[in-house]
């Protein structure tokens, strides 16, 4: 694939923080292309990875060069991959031995390691065991840290899992090297950017032996290069994956009390964030946030100016997820105990980064608190910031309180709300019934109230309807 001007939108460091980070992934990126030169070595990458034990397929650098400190090695997921350990770091710090890396081995709190003065260390094994002795683990030196420590992100990585596994590379017909990777040192934000794409070249030493090695050549690379290419992005951050105790329990029976629950979620239409950046909270996939907002009770003519509650999603959206409009199981209480009385309240939606700010504002109408003290109904206006470089996704909604014959008082009742679609804006009640406060007809059947049509719409439950519908429910406690 001919390269081509990738700088057209793209968003280049200017800070002095930034410019060294960009310095830092070019190295690390220029030593992966000697460490990949071995096929275990590479192989354990991507075990890494592929284990999820880090969120939105990634692994961070500090636990492929310790791997005797590093939880990743000891969970599971990694394990069934068969992956030797400890084979990465010993051909990373071969090359960071031989090269001119000034920047990150400063980076990496061991310029006086390299720079011993009597030269001790005789081999890079020597060097290896005095770096080993240096505390790997300390999140201080921003390089170890999982907000802005080095990573490698392998976008679209499940478009290729079955040529990383253990019965793959048992076969005697198989590529020891496998789906090689082309390597990109993040050095923008972008959604395409320059990258080294690998390829096997075959040499004949005086010996007169055919050797292959790697070797590689310059490619743009894009969302549509990564689907069908294995590409490593040398970038910064990583989150750990929630592995225990992700979901929240089903909530315990109360009496009059009125829960509201969101189910499913999916993000469709375009992704919110770069391909390649500097740090993945503005890059790879998306971190989704879900707000709610209430002015219940405040006081006539203020403003309301935060959310009551705010939903993360337990992982992030990966670039696939979004491209193919996949539902996301969330069930997280978006309200634990909606009052009769409040009327409106306000569902906003927005894409989480580390820099920017964007303002969700309007009104709702809601019980307030007069001057005297006493409760009236009606409008408060509210201004909400939030940290995200993109401008809302999604424009938040009053949201009206369920008008049904369901008895308040009887019982323990919540209501899941599912199907959420947060891209694009255009919603109808098969999405999420209550959006432009449409008023549903339950029907009690089997134990369960089910949803029987919209009146907005005049939808009816047919099969389709039915399965769309199926957790949409006040449900008995």
């Amino acid at each position: 694939m001919a390269t081509k001007d990738v700088t057209e939108d793209a968003k280049f460091p200017t800070t002095a923080q930034e410019l060294h980070q960009m310095q830092v992934n070019k190295d690390v990126a220029d030593i992966l292309k000697y460490v990949y030169q071995d096929p275990k070595a590479y192989y354990e990458v991507n075990a890494a990875i592929y284990s999820e034990y880090y969120d939105d397929e990634s692994v961070m650098l500090r636990d492929l060069l310790f791997p005797e400190t590093s939880p990743l090695y000891q969970f599971e997921s990694f394990k069934k991959y068969k992956s030797p350990e400890g084979l990465f770091k010993k051909r990373f710090f071969e090359a960071l031995s031989k090269g001119d890396y000034p920047v990150l081995k400063e980076a990496m709190g061991l310029h006086k390691v390299f720079n011993n003065a009597d030269n001790s260390f005789t081999t890079a094994q020597a060097r290896v065991d005095a770096i080993s002795a240096v505390a790997p683990m300390d999140t201080a030196i921003e390089i170890y840290s999982n907000s802005m420590g080095t990573s490698i992100y392998f976008p679209y990585s499940e478009n290729f899992g079955s040529s990383f596994t253990p019965a793959y590379f048992d076969n005697v017909n198989t590529d020891p090297w496998g789906q090689l990777a082309t390597i990109i040192s993040a050095d923008r934000e972008a959604n395409s950017a320059p990258g080294s794409e690998p390829y096997k070249y075959k040499t004949a030493p005086l010996s007169g032996e055919i050797v292959w090695e790697i070797r590689y050549r310059p490619v743009t690379v894009n969302d549509a290069y990564a689907e069908v290419k294995v590409t490593h992005i040398v970038g910064g951050g990583a989150d750990i994956m929630c592995h225990v105790g992700c979901t929240q329990p089903e909530p315990l029976p109360g009496p009059q009390s009125n829960r509201v629950f969101m189910g499913w979620i999916r993000i469709q239409g375009q992704q919110l964030d770069n391909l390649i950046s500097l740090s993945k909270a503005n890059g790879g996939g998306a971190e989704l946030k879900i707000g709610r907002s209430s002015g219940y009770l405040k006081m006539e003519g203020g403003q309301v100016t935060d959310f009551q509650d705010i939903i993360t999603p337990d992982k992030k959206f990966k670039r696939k997820d979004i491209k193919k409009g996949r539902w996301r199981k969330l069930y997280a209480a978006w309200d634990p105990d909606w009052k009769a009385d409040n009327k409106e309240q306000v569902l906003a939606a927005w894409e989480a980064d580390n820099k920017g700010e964007q303002t969700f504002t309007g009104s709702l109408t809601t019980t307030l608190k007069n001057v005297f003290g006493a409760n009236v109904v009606g409008a408060i206006s509210y201004s909400i910031k939030v940290v995200s470089d993109n401008p809302p996704f999604y424009r938040p909604v009053p949201i009206g309180r369920f008008t049904t014959a369901i008895p308040l008082s009887v019982g323990h009742y919540h209501i899941i709300l599912t199907k959420i679609l947060i891209f694009p804006v255009v919603i109808h009640c098969r999405d999420f019934f209550t959006i432009y406060n449409h008023e549903i007809f339950f029907n009690y059947y089997n134990g369960f109230y089910w949803i029987s049509r919209c009146l907005h719409c005049s939808n009816k439950r047919s099969k389709i309807f039915q399965n769309i519908f199926i957790n949409w429910l006040w449900r008995s406690g």
